[in-house]
C-alpha cells in the first residue's frame, strides 16, 4: 500500500510539473507572439511575397537595362527601389517564420504563386518601365488591402501589412512622379 501511494505521489508530482511547464510555454508563446498562422493568412502572405519578389526582379532588370537621357537618375532611382523591395520581402518572410511557418523561398514557388507578369527579353522605354513598375506596386497594394479585410489576422501581421502598404504607396507615388 505504501508503495502504491509513493507511485501515485510521484505521478502526481510529474503531472504538476508538466502542467506548470506547459503553462509557462504557452505564456511565453503569448508574450513573444509566436503562434501558428492561419492557412489563409499564410497563403496571402506567401502570395504577397511572391509578387514582391517578381517586382524586385523587374526593378533590378530595369536598373540594369534603362537607357536614354535619364539613365543616371533612373539607374539610381531603380537601385533605391529594389533595395526597399528587398527589405519589404525580408519583413514578410521573417513574419511568416516568426509565426512558425515557411515562406515561399524558391524560384519555382515564387513563380507558381505570383500574379505580376514578367517581361523577359523586352527592353522597354524608360516611361514604359516606370508604368510597368507602378502597375506592379498597385497590384501589391490591392492584395494587401484585401488581406487587411480578412477576419482573424493577428495584430503583428496586420501591422506589418499596413506598413508594407504604406511603402508600396510611397514607391508608387515616386514612380508616378517620374512620368511626364
Amino acid at each position: 500500500m505504501r508503495e502504491y501511494n509513493q507511485t501515485n505521489s510521484r505521478e502526481a508530482k510529474k503531472d504538476a510539473e508538466r502542467s506548470t511547464l506547459t503553462g509557462m510555454e504557452s505564456s511565453q508563446s503569448e508574450r513573444t507572439g509566436q503562434k501558428e498562422m492561419s492557412d489563409e493568412t499564410l497563403e496571402v502572405m506567401n502570395h504577397i511575397l511572391a509578387n514582391q519578389f517578381t517586382l524586385f526582379t523587374k526593378t533590378l532588370n530595369y536598373h540594369w537595362n534603362v537607357t536614354g537621357p535619364r539613365f543616371f537618375s533612373l539607374h539610381q532611382f531603380f537601385e533605391n527601389q529594389y533595395r526597399e523591395l528587398l527589405e519589404l520581402m525580408d519583413g514578410v518572410a521573417e513574419r511568416v517564420r516568426m509565426m512558425g511557418e515557411s515562406p515561399v523561398s524558391t524560384l519555382r514557388e515564387m513563380r507558381s504563386d505570383n500574379t505580376i507578369i514578367e517581361t523577359p527579353g523586352k527592353f522597354l522605354s524608360a516611361d514604359k518601365m516606370i508604368n510597368d513598375l507602378h502597375a506592379g506596386h498597385e497590384e501589391i497594394q490591392r492584395q494587401i488591402q484585401e488581406a487587411l479585410r480578412m477576419e482573424g489576422m493577428d495584430p503583428g501581421t496586420e501591422d506589418l501589412l499596413v506598413s508594407a502598404l504604406r511603402q508600396h504607396q510611397k514607391i508608387g507615388w515616386a514612380l508616378k512622379s517620374h512620368l511626364s
